[in-house]
């Protein structure tokens, strides 16, 4: 049919994206593993096509070339306002950043806390901004 659009955005599976986030909560409740937490993070990314914005992870980098590094690789995601409200998937992420940060505090793992905080920020502030934002 025409109005077949799933060739270019693929639809998000709202059940995935709820029990992704149910696994994150189950897992952040008692002795995480940083490791478990990044690849629930990492299906999250994949699951809602979200690409944050390449100056945030380049960040170190990007300070060593003059000039503004904005105009880096935009971010994307099929993140949808009403995907947001039905999963909770927002709220879940942001409960779980204030577990990362404590255990964070406590752990050897230092690096890969640090790697799960920055993408669940950047995942985080790349859904509010499409949320925000006319499409």
């Amino acid at each position: 049919t025409m109005s077949d659009s799933s060739s270019t955005t693929p639809i998000i599976q709202e059940s995935v994206i709820k029990s992704l986030g149910e696994d994150l909560l189950k897992e952040v409740s008692e002795d995480p593993s940083p490791e478990r937490c990044l690849d629930i993070i990492r299906s999250l990314e994949v699951e809602t096509g979200t690409i944050a914005s390449a100056s945030t992870a380049t960040a170190s980098t990007a300070s060593k070339k003059k000039g503004k590094s904005s105009t880096s690789t935009p971010a994307q995601t099929k993140m949808t306002r009403v995907i947001l409200e039905s999963t909770s998937i927002g709220i879940h992420v942001t409960k779980s950043l204030r577990s990362f940060k404590r255990y964070r505090r406590i752990s050897p793992d230092q690096a890969v806390w640090n790697d799960v905080i920055q993408r669940s920020d950047a995942l985080l502030s790349t859904w509010k901004n499409a949320v925000i934002k006319p499409a």
